[in-house]
């Protein structure tokens, strides 16, 4: 798959400006519990910052998915490790004698830090490629010289395989965070997903949450009934979510997101191009994004749930990230 699609970077990007326009307040935060969502009256006033937290929310599963797709299709133990760590394939060789069936490795990474890696081996071969496998990664202030720090830790667990590009696979997060010069993020929580034809991916998670923070500012962003399902077409990600959301950026209210016309985005743009994203709150409160193209999206808000929306106008999804 296109890693352009699950473009790390970008995402950090959304789902931090996502946190900066709150509906009524700053994105600060201590990382306690945040209280328990109800939905948001949606607005023409707050419509903006539904608009800029929905974006963010296409993000947050593919960005989970980006590095189960990666292990799964390397195929070996110390393969695994070599992508993980994010080491020359120096260091996968040097795992390789070291990753066993039913036996831990600790890698050191190439500043400081380590991974400790668990391969549960069930057919003995060495590969990642049947049905119950499990690897579990833990990784301690992995700091590899490629600009940034791995911590926390994950288990995948192989639901079903047939090839390196057709496998389905669950992933339990515990804290596993990337901090770089610009940020950092943190995942907890569980995704399923099926990867077909090795570019479209199929993705559904009772609860995961993100927490991150930009510039300083902190934040928490969480996804509930998620499903999306997400092609790679080759110059673009077309992609169909269905889910409900919260977060810091809506002062912890909740909104139903549906994408009724799927959301396209090519790898070269920052925004998409194509697509209608739909968010519901409270009292039958819509609001429908547009993509005109990929500098423009028209917002229509039906604040008071009669079907018939108030006000229809054009932004520029840049003025969105401010």
């Amino acid at each position: 798959m296109n890693t352009s699609i699950l473009n790390t970077r970008r995402a950090l990007t959304l789902l931090a400006l996502a946190s900066l326009a709150a509906c009524g307040g700053g994105g600060g935060g201590d990382g306690g519990e945040p209280p328990v969502a109800t939905d948001l009256a949606i607005t023409d006033a707050n419509a903006d910052a539904v608009a800029r937290v929905g974006l963010a929310s296409t993000s947050v599963g593919p960005l989970a998915a980006n590095l189960g797709t990666g292990l799964g299709a390397t195929g070996s133990a110390s393969q695994v490790v070599a992508l993980v760590s994010r080491r020359a394939q120096a260091l996968g060789l040097k795992a390789a004698s070291r990753v066993q069936p039913q036996a831990a490795a600790v890698v050191d990474c190439a500043v400081s830090g380590s991974v400790s890696v668990n391969f549960s081996d069930s057919n003995a071969n060495g590969l990642f490629d049947a049905t119950g496998e499990s690897i579990s990664v833990s990784a301690s202030a992995c700091d590899d010289g490629s600009g940034f720090t791995l911590n926390g830790s994950f288990t995948m667990t192989l639901g079903s395989f047939t090839d390196a590009r057709n496998f389905g696979f669950t992933m339990a997060f515990a804290g596993l965070q990337t901090t770089t010069a610009e940020g950092s993020v943190r995942l907890d929580g569980e995704l399923a997903v099926q990867l077909s034809g090795g570019n479209t991916l199929d993705l559904s998670s009772p609860s995961i949450v993100l927490q991150a923070s930009r510039s300083g500012v902190s934040y928490r962003f969480a996804l509930a009934s998620y499903v999306a399902h997400v092609v790679d077409r080759g110059d673009a990600s077309v992609q169909r979510v269905t889910g409900t959301f919260s977060g810091t950026g809506l002062d912890s209210y909740r909104v139903q997101v549906t994408t009724p016309v799927d959301v396209v985005q090519r790898y070269a743009d920052d925004y998409p191009s194509a697509g209608t994203m739909k968010f519901v709150g409270a009292a039958g409160s819509v609001l429908k994004v547009d993509a005109l193209n990929a500098t423009q999206a028209r917002l229509s808000v039906d604040a008071n749930g009669d079907g018939a929306y108030e006000t229809v106008r054009t932004v520029l999804w840049a003025d969105l990230d401010r």
